[in-house]
């Protein structure tokens, strides 16, 4: 019991368009793009069936894996669109102005996206769901957030630069717990 095996699969492709030109009549250069993601994942769950016994303390009862293992294959695919933008402006010859937007995603563990379920080897729960949880979910998908940087950069002589930046970012989480 307790045993997983997780394949995550990912294809991904990036088209990328440079830009050098004048804005407001500064010099401007910049990028913009989208990386777009196919994820897929294959995870494998093992366990065994469950013995329940009357435990030591009234009301409780033991429970005890038997049996031949059993394989759970669950499966889950989806895509990420992650576009982004660059540009920079040049105010002056040393003073320069960059601004950034993009999307962005944090990958769960590929742990925690397994199909196994664990077994408590306490004894004395008080029901079957006390001592059985999932270890993970193949379902969970990646953390998602539009994200802006912008700085402002004085380049004071050639080996001396300071720079303030700031940044903005806009998380969209949220985790439902299901029994």
């Amino acid at each position: 019991p307790d045993d997983t095996d997780v394949t995550e699969e990912t294809w991904a492709g990036y088209v990328q368009a440079n830009l050098e030109t004048e804005l407001f009549g500064l010099p401007a250069f910049g990028d913009f793009g989208v990386r777009v993601i196919n994820t897929k994942i294959t995870s494998l769950g093992v366990s065994r069936d469950l013995e329940t016994s009357p435990g030591t303390d009234p009301d409780t009862i033991d429970i005890t894996p038997v049996g031949p293992a059993t394989v759970n294959t669950e499966t889950n695919e989806f895509w990420n669109v992650l576009p982004s933008a660059n540009l920079g402006l040049e105010l002056n010859p040393d003073l320069l102005l960059r601004l950034a937007a993009y999307r962005a995603i944090a990958r769960p563990d590929p742990e925690a996206m397994s199909a196994a379920l664990s077994i408590s080897d306490e004894s004395d729960a008080q029901n079957v769901g006390q001592a059985i949880s999932a270890s993970g979910s193949p379902y969970l998908e990646p953390l998602k957030s539009w994200n802006a940087d912008i700085s402002l950069e004085w380049y004071a002589a050639e080996t001396t630069a300071f720079s303030l930046a700031a940044y903005y970012k806009s998380l969209q989480t949220g985790f439902d717990t299901d029994v």
